[in-house]
């Protein structure tokens, strides 16, 4: 099973599959200039029968699409009382650990991690991402003291390596409330928070709950490049499935919340490729050479098509004379003014002009 997002521009979404869960993230959008909004799944279940479900994109914050028995769609109304899920602790949002296939702090092996930890002073409460009733509580020598939370439609939230608990089997809490606090119990090397999430007994990264992350809840750590794979919260990305043209990455930087991919794909040209984290998507495809912007800004992009001087939007600002075996040799801003300097070399010769970027 697989889920294909295509943004306005064309730029493929995230497509993973033989996962049992998907998020369409919603919140970077302008829902109010849409006047309706659909997602479309075509399933087929155990049995070969086709299933057709359609989801009012507009009335949800967020939908899950299960593979079970019955190939149903679950969603969070955004009008509901509860739209989304609070951080455990509001004041602490570094994730030290993240879902996945990791290498164990304290083993040195290779181990699957089902759930993620969040540093946080010991001793600091721990809240209900959402409401719910106390389904267990205990101590294991991996998650050390416990809270299992049961919330209702097969969704359970587990916390753990807790100093304290401050709740028993049984009790309801609200979103928000108190559970314990943390600490450095089980298979702890310092005090955090182990937050964990299923949804019909399936583990699933907990990031993936939240409508937005906190700004600084993803490690740089977190995303590693190797060879032409990208790992992103221990999910894997091959590059060469967005252009097999790619035969190496020459750079990888952040760019404000966004990672930036440059790519070499042949002789004086490349491909770069903009992946945001927070969503795990390739949000952008520039195929050229010397992209320069602005700041943090990624949008101020400009960078060279051959002889063609476009920006982020693809737009051509102007195009310049190669002649027969020239190139684009450097592109700069120029100070103070709206305008880039752009650089062309023929015959081992090299000549500048001023390009306009209005």
């Amino acid at each position: 099973m697989s889920v294909h997002l295509i943004d306005n521009d064309g730029t493929a979404g995230r497509w993973k599959g033989g996962e049992g869960a998907y998020s369409i993230p919603l919140t970077d959008y302008e829902l109010d200039r849409f006047e309706s909004l659909a997602l479309w799944a075509f399933l087929t279940d155990e049995v070969g029968e086709e299933l057709e479900r359609e989801v009012d994109l507009l009335a949800l914050r967020r939908g899950v699409l299960t593979d079970g028995a019955d190939a149903i769609i679950k969603w969070v109304d955004a009008d509901a009382a509860e739209p989304v899920w609070v951080w455990p602790v509001p004041e602490y949002q570094e994730v030290t650990e993240t879902f996945g296939t990791r290498v164990h702090p304290i083993t040195g092996k290779e181990s699957s991690h089902d759930g993620v930890d969040i540093s946080a002073p010991e001793g600091v409460a721990v809240l209900a991402v959402r409401s719910g009733t106390v389904a267990e509580t205990g101590w294991d020598d991996t998650d050390g003291n416990y809270v299992l939370l049961d919330h209702g439609d097969g969704l359970t939230t587990l916390y753990g390596c807790l100093s304290t608990v401050s709740v028993q089997t049984g009790d309801v809490v609200a979103q928000g409330d108190v559970l314990g606090s943390v600490g450095q119990t089980g298979a702890a090397t310092g005090p955090h928070l182990h937050l964990e999430a299923a949804q019909d007994g399936a583990l699933y990264d907990p990031l993936s709950w939240f409508p937005v992350l906190p700004e600084t809840a993803l490690k740089p750590e977190a995303i590693t490049l190797q060879g032409l794979t990208l790992t992103c919260n221990g999910h894997t990305y091959d590059l060469t499935e967005r252009s097999p043209a790619i035969t190496a990455v020459t750079q990888m930087e952040w760019v404000g919340e966004q990672i930036l991919l440059e790519c070499h794909t042949g002789p004086k040209n490349n491909l770069y490729l903009v992946f945001d984290p927070r969503t795990e998507t390739f949000v952008k495809e520039l195929a050229g050479t010397h992209l320069i912007w602005k700041g943090d800004d990624l949008t101020t992009a400009v960078y060279a098509f051959w002889g063609d001087i476009c920006t982020w939007d693809g737009t051509v600002l102007a195009t310049v004379d190669l002649g027969t075996d020239g190139y684009v040799s450097d592109l700069s801003f120029t100070v103070g003014v709206s305008q880039v300097m752009v650089t062309v070399t023929q015959n081992e010769v090299s000549s500048t002009q001023l390009v306009s970027l209005t």
